[in-house]
């Protein structure tokens, strides 16, 4: 029976990992969760920018979210805006909500498109028709209403977080509720020799430590995961070949927009994140493109701010780990994989596993059927948020660079081609399991770089040009009005939005 759960690694997996532990374990099944974590090793901590699913993992953990937006300084970010992808000096923005309202049972951008192509209605955009954009790129939000009268009425919002202080609070509430913290260095774990299970790890100062189930949370390094179980890693970087990022953060110069800006550069891309406390900045490369010495120059060159502390490089491998539930050890965060920031997915996948794990919880922690399981489930959960990931760069018109030249050539994967297949055809949405971004997130990344479908719904047929241009365009006043009467968005607002203090 596993009563005993041993993590290995602190920071956002650690931390969150512990705290789902001991607030969502099956009633009458009490757990002893301990997370062991050296104040000597250091986190890659600039993960800032998170996704709606963040509000999901809160309200399974009850967490206190005022609490939390103060103590890790966060502000909101209702999506984020694409510049330069599809061509330098061209933007597009993923909004987090749906667009327009169907009509007939037809999708709202098949009907903008028959539109646009009856009427030349060119000055109608997807965009237009998005609340949470418009509320954004005017620095407004207001809290989605309750009873949504409109299709375009519904979205929800995410956060920008500091990564270190929101470990920090996780880790205050998980140690509040029951979990034990060792401050200790790990040395080797101690395999069985017939079950091929870990039994225990000991520390670099001798203490030895047993568990039934091992989670490693312990990064890129993987120390359960690739090192004691010598689980091989699959490298993505043939179709995701951005393999560094440097990191630096500066002061804040006004209001905090609400939403994360990523710029697409030479050989990558650059974020922006703004905080209450500061500007979160950062330069994704392709090392085989441009040097470090050039990657950080450019970051530089685009910062607004005063520099708060001295460049900090990250170096990865696009991909994930072949098995990341292997005999007793389940690997959560960057010991199981990692893409790139790009779409903000690192905390999503934290969660995304932990929410597997608590529902295979295994009564044997070496349970094969429901290692496979986690293990299918985790792979096409890397796999669709892949393809996304791909869209963005392979569909680009640049071509002004070796990376644009590069990445704009290279083959896709085949559930991607498929997907594009199908929408170019007649704008259809292919959905797979566990896909985490949904469909309103493709048709932001698809219009964006112009991908338009070639044959649109019959039933379009029954429709009048100019009664869809009068309806669109008063679709689009009231989003411009409801847009324009939002309150400013700062942690003020924000607070107030969610009817509590700031």
């Amino acid at each position: 029976m596993t009563e005993r759960v041993l993590i290995l690694g602190g920071g956002t997996a650690g931390w969150m990992t512990a705290l789902a532990l001991t607030k969502r374990a099956r009633p009458g099944r009490p757990l002893a969760v301990t997370l062991v974590d050296s104040a000597a090793i250091g986190s890659i901590g600039v993960g800032e920018a998170t996704v709606p699913a963040i509000l999901d993992y809160l309200t399974s953990v009850q967490a206190d979210v005022p609490a939390l937006i103060r103590d890790s300084r966060a502000t909101l970010k209702a999506g984020i805006a694409f510049q330069d992808w599809r061509a330098i000096g061209q933007r597009y923005f993923h909004g987090f909500g749906l667009y327009g309202a169907s009509a007939g049972g037809v999708g709202f951008h098949q009907v903008l498109a028959w539109l646009q192509a009856q009427d030349g209605g060119q000055d109608l955009r997807l965009e237009d028709f998005n609340l949470c954009a418009q509320m954004a790129l005017r620095g407004r939000f207001a809290a989605p209403p309750a009873q949504p009268e409109a299709d375009h009425d519904i979205y929800r919002w995410a956060l920008h977080l500091d990564a270190g202080l929101f470990a920090q609070h996780l880790r205050r509430q998980a140690l509040g509720s029951g979990v034990q913290h060792l401050d200790g260095v790990f040395e080797h774990a101690d395999i069985g020799p017939d079950s091929g299970a870990i039994t225990a790890i000991t520390l670099t100062d001798g203490r030895r430590l047993e568990a039934d189930l091992f989670i490693d949370c312990s990064g890129f390094r993987g120390l359960l995961i690739r090192q004691a179980l010598r689980q091989p890693w699959v490298s993505w970087r043939h179709w995701l070949p951005c393999d560094r990022a440097v990191a630096q953060p500066t002061a804040g110069s006004g209001p905090a927009t609400p939403y994360t800006l990523a710029q697409a550069l030479p050989a990558g891309w650059r974020w922006r994140i703004p905080l209450q406390h500061r500007i979160g900045n950062g330069h994704v490369y392709a090392s085989a493109f441009m040097s470090d010495e050039q990657a950080l120059q450019l970051l530089q060159a685009h910062q607004d701010g005063e520099a708060l502390a001295e460049p900090n490089w990250i170096r990865f491998d696009p991909g994930h780990i072949a098995q990341p539930w292997v005999r007793n050890v389940v690997a959560i965060g960057l010991s199981a994989g990692f893409l790139e920031p790009l779409e903000s997915t690192g905390i999503t996948l934290i969660h995304s596993a932990i929410d597997k794990l608590l529902a295979l919880w295994p009564d044997d922690p070496q349970a094969p059927a429901l290692a496979a399981e986690f293990n299918r489930a985790s792979l096409l959960e890397m796999e669709r948020i892949r393809d996304f990931l791909v869209l963005h760069y392979a569909l680009s018109e640049r071509r002004d660079s070796e990376f644009w030249r590069h990445i704009t050539a290279a083959p896709l994967p085949d559930t991607l081609v498929h997907k594009l297949a199908v929408y170019r055809a007649n704008g259809h949405f292919v959905r797979h399991e566990w896909e985490t971004f949904q469909d309103h997130s493709w048709l932001a990344v698809y219009d964006g770089l112009g991908v338009r479908p070639q044959q649109l719904d019959a039933r379009l047929a029954r429709f009048q040009a100019a009664d869809v241009r009068q309806g669109c365009e008063a679709m689009q006043a009231a989003i411009l009005r409801r847009a324009e009467q939002a309150p400013l968005s700062d942690a003020e607002v924000l607070a107030r939005a969610l009817q509590v203090a700031p």
